[in-house]
């Protein structure tokens, strides 16, 4: 039985580490790519809502999957308004797509509603706020949309994944 444990423990880490590899950005496409494709679907995002589903490496709650919103509104050729519910409050703010650095979530942009709710919900929110504040980058996978943080390093700090609304 220990042997059988001593073979099986192995195989399930490196399962569950190349699972995690599919969240990360790709370091092999040179940032100037990744911008391109930002600023090719950048468009696509005027009008659209979205629902957070959940994190790579940090997982909601099962109650709080799909109450956070995400909406864009289109300011300018690059830059957009953002408005939604967290999980407690409503936000606004403002995010741009820069030539050089990336997605910018401008967080003296960012407003909110002060309401107290539960301890859950406040963890979440803070969570959610801080993520939005560190992305860098963002692709559009299908009906999804995927917001990495951190520094475009590989893998990504974090990755919120959205649905559409």
């Amino acid at each position: 039985m220990k042997a059988l444990f001593s073979i099986l423990i192995p195989i399930l880490c490196l399962l569950m580490v190349s699972a995690c590899k599919e969240s990360s950005v790709d370091t092999d496409t040179p940032k100037t790519e990744q911008i391109a494709r930002m600023k090719a679907a950048f468009g696509s995002l005027d009008g659209t809502e979205w629902l957070l589903k959940d994190y790579a490496t940090h997982p909601l709650l099962t109650n709080l999957k799909n109450t956070a919103s995400l909406k864009f509104v289109k300011q300018s050729d690059n830059s957009y308004q953002l408005t939604g519910r967290s999980f407690v409050n409503l936000y606004g703010g403002e995010f741009s797509l820069d030539e050089e650095k990336g997605l910018i979530v401008k967080k003296d942009h960012l407003m909110t509603t002060e309401m107290a709710g539960p301890s859950d919900n406040m963890k979440a929110e803070d969570t959610y706020y801080r993520n939005l504040y560190n992305a860098s980058f963002y692709e559009m996978r299908g009906n999804e949309l995927w917001l990495y943080i951190g520094q475009n390093t590989d893998p990504a700090e974090e990755v919120m994944y959205f649905v559409k609304k």
